[in-house]
């Protein structure tokens, strides 16, 4: 990996960032998708992040699921099953977040 590429590259979607976060977003899946092996865990959270602030939710887990189930070590069966979209979260008895029992 060349955290130098990655970091260069960041610096410049930081900029797109400014003027909306779509663009940015767009500049930086498309530097991904070209060169994945240049990227590290950042990037995917800056692409998960966003996702989301330009209201691509879908998109926005996507990244997520990519970075969490490739650490290689989930063993919550829970947490798996959300993951791979088997089991939401909801907001239960005095608004914490919880997971349901599909």
């Amino acid at each position: 990996m060349n955290t130098k590429k990655e970091n260069d590259i960041l610096e410049i979607a930081l900029s797109i960032a400014e003027s909306g976060y779509a663009e940015a977003y767009r500049f930086l899946a498309e530097a991904y998708e070209n060169d994945t092996g240049n990227f590290g865990p950042q990037t995917l959270y800056f692409l998960a992040c966003w996702a989301g602030g330009a209201g691509m939710s879908q998109k926005a887990l996507a990244w997520i699921r990519r970075r969490v189930l490739s650490l290689g070590f989930l063993q919550n069966n829970k947490l798996k099953g959300t993951l791979n979209g088997k089991r939401k979260f909801y907001r239960g008895k005095q608004n914490q977040l919880q997971l349901s029992e599909l």
